[in-house]
């Protein structure tokens, strides 16, 4: 029996809608590969309105391009619905940021000060303001990305911590059934091999994994490796969930591991490995421009720069060298209780100490 979840699709990009068609949120679920989430108590004026969906589809442009990405012609599905009061609104979009590891967990509020609120044992909501420069809060939850960012009028902490603690599954059957997918088999950029790799920020040090030629090969045997790196089947307690190998054409490779745990696969790790001055990891590493916490690791063969944002919760992201290997790697990983500096420093070691050659 097939516990897994599916959902469809449009074949073809050019019979899209011309918009996002309305669509409530139970029945927008049969065409997500992510968790649609929903609201189960809000502020007394607050309504939800406006949900509709943006269907997934091979890339290339629909007929029209309204309600789709500008910075690119891929075609994701995402979901989303405005909350509506007094002289105020809010837009929530959800959807699963599967083109690059979604930097620091809040990839909205990149380059603006944020602040985190844990919001249960597993996932943390993050406050501040987003690149259109709206008042606005972001969280993982369940691999689902979930943006809210305020239109019009003011909404206070509580009443968006509220929100967010009341989200339960439009669709209850959709959690498990998504939970059980692999990141290879649920994520649109590894099941599209034309979709074009999206230069973004991804973490606390810089990454140059730029726009133009690159080539994406998703592996059958992912503990089998590449060039001869074999990749450990667990690291800080999470499983081996999926592995790539991405190059530019002119030479550069790395070998990318997602790593994926708790019940939903809602924490997340990604190790990118690479020959050393093989590929694009650079060493030392140069920081990206967010204020963290950076110190120096080291190990007797190994060593490295880690940062944090938050010392309890994460995100960290280290970036090492391991000359007796031949080897460079950067470990990423998710925000959580208890994913912090000193649980990740732990999580280095263990990868620096793998074994993986």
């Amino acid at each position: 029996m097939n516990d897994q979840w599916t959902w469809a699709t449009v074949a073809d990009p050019a019979v899209l809608e011309p918009e996002p068609p309305s669509m409530p949120p139970r029945e927008a679920q049969d065409w997500c590969n992510f968790v649609v989430w929903m609201p189960t108590e809000l502020p007394a004026d607050v309504v939800p309105e406006a949900a509709s969906v943006r269907k997934e589809a091979p890339p290339g442009r629909p007929t029209s391009s309204a309600g789709r990405a500008t910075w690119s012609e891929c075609n994701p599905s995402s979901f989303r619905f405005e909350l509506a009061g007094h002289e105020r609104r809010a837009r929530v979009k959800q959807f699963l940021y599967d083109w690059a590891f979604p930097a620091l967990d809040h990839p909205s509020l990149f380059g603006n000060p944020a602040t985190p609120v844990v919001l249960d044992d597993r996932y943390v909501l993050w406050t501040g303001t987003d690149h259109k420069g709206n008042s606005a809060a972001t969280a993982r939850i369940a691999r689902t990305t979930i943006e809210f960012s305020v239109l019009r009028g003011e909404f206070t902490e509580a009443e968006v911590l509220g929100v967010f603690r009341s989200l339960a599954p439009a669709v209850p059957e959709a959690l498990p059934g998504i939970a059980r997918i692999p990141f290879p088999e649920l994520g649109y950029w590894a099941r599209h091999p034309t979709a074009a790799v999206v230069e973004v920020p991804t973490g606390l040090w810089r990454f140059p994994r730029e726009e133009g030629e690159n080539h994406v090969v998703w592996l059958e045997d992912a503990a089998a490796g590449h060039d001869g790196v074999r990749l450990p089947g667990r690291l800080g307690g999470m499983n081996l969930d999926g592995a790539a190998v991405f190059s530019d054409g002119a030479g550069a490779t790395e070998l990318e591991a997602v790593y994926a745990g708790g019940p939903d696969r809602g924490h997340e790790l990604r190790l990118v490995v690479q020959r050393k001055g093989k590929g694009r990891l650079e060493w030392p590493p140069a920081p990206e421009r967010v204020a963290a916490l950076r110190t120096p690791v080291k190990g007797d063969q190994w060593q490295g720069m880690l940062a944090c944002l938050d010392e309890n919760v994460g995100p960290c992201d280290a970036v090492v060298e391991i000359p007796a290997a031949d080897l460079e790697l950067r470990l990423c990983g998710s925000t959580g209780p208890g994913m912090g500096r000193t649980w990740f420093s732990g999580v280095v070691r263990q990868v620096c100490e793998a074994g993986l050659r």
